[in-house]
């Protein structure tokens, strides 16, 4: 039997559980070890490109709006043939409109459905299967991921004997993207600059955020609409024509703009 130890107590792996509750865990571990994200429920329908159709369990969004994931829960014993892997199948086939970003938005109440919109049409969810035991990799679910580029996470259960829980999570864990680089250009017309809008510069739509450009700290305020952003810094420094800039964003506290060298 496997265990682990924790501050001299001894805690056995338990599979005595049901899946809702396991989901419940999942969902609260996520959340916990990945502080660069949002998780969430995610029970809305999914459609597929040949018609199928299934309901995830979770969903993973990247605070800066670089990434995000469709979470599948199973348990290690249901058929990866029967189940298993119909239901990945569709998720990694699925179609994903502006009613799942009215979700999603509804979810996660600071960003715009605009952003989440871009985000959805521009990068099609990873797909990440959770389950409780490593033994499903000898029951062949690694086709999951050769086959729909799914992930693969196992989220462990062990308790005491006071019936006190811990959790040991192995496989893959959605990192932090490093930053974004978006090129930017003055505005033709303007005194400010201009790019194509891109989910994380839309989660910055009618917003003032801190930016660094040429030495100082500015105010930036971003305008979007569907497929231009104007972006303004006040006070408002002289933009040179003709310049290619990047703009680095992290995060909407570590912005800056560069200019090409």
């Amino acid at each position: 039997m496997k265990l682990l130890t924790k501050n001299e107590r001894i805690y056995y792996r338990s599979d005595a559980f049901l899946e809702n509750h396991y989901e419940s865990i999942v969902k609260s571990e996520l959340s916990r070890v990945l502080p660069d994200f949002s998780v969430f429920d995610f029970k809305l329908k999914v459609e597929s490109t040949t018609g199928d159709f299934n309901i995830p369990d979770l969903a993973i969004v990247e605070n800066n709006l670089l990434s995000w994931f469709i979470v599948e829960v199973e348990l290690s014993h249901h058929s990866l043939e029967g189940h298993v892997f119909p239901q990945v199948s569709t998720f990694a086939n699925g179609v994903y409109t502006k009613i799942h970003s009215q979700y999603i938005a509804g979810k996660l109440k600071d960003l715009h459905v605009e952003a989440v919109d871009l985000l959805i049409r521009r990068n099609p969810p990873k797909i990440i299967v959770v389950v409780e035991s490593a033994s499903v990799f000898r029951k062949g679910w690694a086709k999951l991921e050769d086959q729909l580029g799914a992930k693969i996470t196992v989220l462990e259960i062990f308790k005491s004997e006071s019936d006190d829980s811990i959790f040991n999570i192995s496989g893959f864990l959605p990192t932090r993207s490093k930053f974004q680089v978006i090129r930017i250009r003055k505005h033709k017309m303007l005194n400010a600059f201009r790019c194509r809008t891109s989910p994380g510069i839309q989660s910055l739509h009618g917003t003032e955020v801190p930016v660094e450009y040429d030495g100082s700290i500015y105010k930036l305020i971003v305008t979007c609409s569907a497929d231009e952003t104007i972006l303004f810094l006040r006070p408002s420094p002289m933009i040179k024509e003709n310049r290619n800039y990047q703009l680095r964003l992290v995060d909407k506290n570590q912005i800056t703009i560069e200019q090409e060298t």
